[in-house]
């Protein structure tokens, strides 16, 4: 009874929610995917056409499930250890893979097989894919490599060791990588930094608006301060505090941006919030979510929010 009322509450606090993501729209909550063997998951991401998700499993598994199947119609053993990071080249061909073992795995999108392996990472957290599928960034816990991805071989050292958050942009001529402090603004072609942006706080996480002229960044504020979230323009650097904390050690988290709008939510301790980049307006939608990451499809039919724990995926769907 308890489980039924925990999933109907959190489709209730989604559904609500919706009326900021897309006009006259329903958010559904459909499925918790899961595995035979009850892993926890990290970094769920769509495929390109929407109709798929996939997610690397502390079991080192590749898992892949259609949008109304519970377990994954393919698994695959990648790993003897867990595996963090998990990422799809836009053409949707491949995906890279990485984890505590240390090494990159070049898998084909469809078979899983792996194609190609290097070795010598220290711990892989995170991976980018490039918008042309031919360069990726990759977070470890020691250091940040921009790599080949056909190749896998290594183009050169970038950005930070504690990074949080890297975007390309849309023509993958300019890595952006987010530090503790600051933004390095990176040329792909010859992996030198150009340019470094402060936020001047520790950063929790960070979304960079799709025509790349700004960051929104959630911090942790030190003693006495109570912003939450800030906005950086990325031409000249100009700071504006945007959302102060609703309690004491308030943070805000996931945030994500809504395709084709204006838009992102984000969560705090009193509930889920839109936030318009444009005008700076903020909106309380409804209360809280155990999630700590989600992701909207880039056809805005679906949602996924990573839960807390091993209570696995939640898959929701956006209706017009």
């Amino acid at each position: 009874m308890k489980k039924h009322l925990k999933y109907f509450l959190f489709s209730y606090t989604l559904i609500l929610l919706s009326s900021e993501i897309a006009a006259q729209s329903s958010l559904k909550y459909i499925e918790n995917f899961h595995t035979k063997t009850e892993e926890t998951f990290y970094a769920p991401i769509f495929s390109n056409d929407g109709n798929f998700v996939f997610a690397a499993g502390n079991d080192g598994t590749l898992n892949k499930w259609s949008l109304k199947s519970e377990f994954p119609v393919k698994q695959k053993e990648i790993s003897d250890k867990p595996l963090y990071a998990v990422a799809l080249s836009s053409d949707g061909k491949y995906i890279l893979i990485g984890g505590l073992s240390g090494t990159l795995y070049l898998c084909n999108a469809e078979s899983f097989e792996v194609v190609k392996q290097l070795d010598g990472f220290n711990n892989i957290q995170k991976i980018t894919i490039a918008p042309n599928s031919e360069i990726a960034y990759i977070q470890t816990n020691g250091d940040c490599k921009l790599v080949n991805v056909l190749g896998l071989s290594i183009i050169g050292k970038n950005g930070y060791a504690s990074s949080f958050d890297a975007f390309f942009s849309s023509d993958s001529k300019l890595l952006y990588n987010m530090g503790k402090s600051e933004m390095s603004i990176t040329n792909t072609s010859n992996a030198e930094t150009t340019k470094f942006v402060s936020v001047k706080k520790n950063a929790i996480n960070v979304v960079v608006t799709p025509d790349k002229s700004m960051m929104i960044v959630g911090v942790q504020e030190g003693y006495k301060e109570t912003t939450i979230i800030k906005i950086v323009n990325l031409d000249n650097g100009e700071i504006k505090n945007l959302v102060e904390m609703t309690k004491s050690g308030d943070y805000a988290t996931p945030l994500c941006l809504v395709n084709g709008t204006n838009k992102m939510i984000y969560n705090c301790y009193d509930g889920i919030y839109t936030l318009d980049y444009n005008t700076f307006e903020t909106k309380k939608i409804s209360g809280d979510f155990d999630g700590m990451e989600m992701k909207i499809a880039k056809t805005n039919k679906y949602a996924v929010a990573l839960a807390r724990g091993k209570n696995g995926i939640r898959l929701l769907e956006i209706k017009n």
